[in-house]
């Protein structure tokens, strides 16, 4: 079976890479892979004690161990399928946002399941199960402004530079939550 020409493999990839648009709505498939992407580089982060400049507050724990035996298989995503490392990348955080047999990769992301995502993101590096299911719920936790122009794409189709804009937001607030400035850093008081 030979898979569809895609675009680009994550939404971050700039301008100057053939092929990308950022207007162009995206796949749950890319939504997979660049989410993971965007946590593995903040548990890289973690995981460097003299680059971390900030510590988690009393009270927090680290939850940036996966969980393996958490991924779910998909009938419809091959083992060697480009995006199947972001899908059980996210699977072992407890990352999902589709609860069917089926990924349904090439379905575009709506502004709710975007927030299913990003929620569950935003869980895992704060250590706590996501609880958000839409958008307006992101804004009442406080990760989104109430005045952000995605509330008004709750059920339509997001694009990439949508994605990676609210999806830097998010993760930027859950890592303000879980930290606290160190004092001898350049975040102390």
């Amino acid at each position: 079976m030979q898979e569809r020409e895609h675009g680009h493999d994550d939404v971050r990839q700039s301008k100057g890479v053939p092929g990308y648009m950022p207007e162009r709505a995206v796949t749950r498939y890319e939504l997979a892979a660049t989410l993971f992407q965007l946590l593995t580089h903040v548990e890289a982060a973690y995981a460097q004690p003299k680059r971390v400049m900030r510590e988690v507050k009393p009270g927090r724990k680290a939850n940036l161990t996966p969980n393996v035996s958490k991924v779910k298989r998909y009938s419809d995503v091959p083992a060697l399928h480009w995006a199947s490392a972001g899908i059980a990348g996210l699977g072992a955080r407890g990352i999902v946002a589709v609860v069917s047999g089926k990924f349904e990769g090439e379905k575009t992301v709506s502004g709710d399941e975007l927030a299913l995502w990003l929620e569950g993101m935003a869980g895992w590096v704060e250590g706590r199960p996501a609880s958000a299911k839409s958008l307006k719920e992101l804004v009442r936790a406080g990760y989104l402004p109430q005045t952000d122009p995605l509330l008004k794409k709750t059920t339509k189709p997001v694009s990439a530079q949508e994605v990676i804009t609210i999806a830097a937001a998010v993760l930027t607030r859950a890592q303000e939550k879980i930290t606290t400035a160190a004092a001898d850093s350049r975040f102390g008081k």
